[in-house]
């Protein structure tokens, strides 16, 4: 209180400036939803982290080898897991976003929502003839035959140990739907 005293006999531009930023930023935290550039309502990262109980991984299996994250730096193991993650991710994008977003704007405005408009379809063998070329110079080795899977494994622990339990295996084509 007495900042704000001593402020306002100093500077009452300031003063106001000061003031319309704390009460902005308690308008803030009171709503717990509203979110303004420089102002930011402090609870929304410290959100309690939840446990899981199953995890979705992808396998690379190259020349009859499944790729090991050990056997690469991370730079590499991140230039080889991370294309297959987000090519599958661009399928589920495209499906959400067109279900939850553009076919309810068009249904409020009476128009028809023909998906083939809006979803990319996806094409698995360009994607898989580049990924070959693509893992081929960062393993520095020629790759005659690959195989990506996506395991489901479910998490257990033991003794204070976690295990993995895998419970489902997708291929890559099948897993990206």
């Amino acid at each position: 209180m007495m900042y704000f005293q001593q402020l306002y006999r100093t500077n009452k531009l300031w003063f106001l400036f000061v003031l319309i930023f704390v009460l902005c930023q308690l308008f803030i935290n009171y709503k717990q939803g509203v979110t303004i550039t420089p102002l930011y309502h402090y609870g929304m990262y410290s959100k309690k982290a939840e446990s899981i109980d199953s995890i979705e991984l992808y396998t690379v299996k190259i020349n009859g080898k499944i790729l090991q994250p050990f056997q690469f730096s991370a730079q590499e193991w991140d230039k080889l897991m991370l294309p297959v993650n987000e090519y599958c991710n661009v399928e589920k994008h495209n499906n959400d976003l067109f279900s939850k977003d553009i076919k309810r704007i068009l249904n409020k405005l009476y128009l028809t929502a023909d998906s083939s408009n809006f979803v990319f379809a996806k094409q698995p063998d360009v994607f898989l003839n580049w990924y070959k070329k693509y893992a081929s110079n960062i393993i520095s080795a020629s790759i005659n035959n690959f195989e990506i899977d996506k395991i489901t494994s479910h998490l257990t622990e033991e003794n204070g140990v976690i295990k993995f339990t895998t419970v489902t295996t997708k291929s890559f084509n099948r897993a990206c739907k």
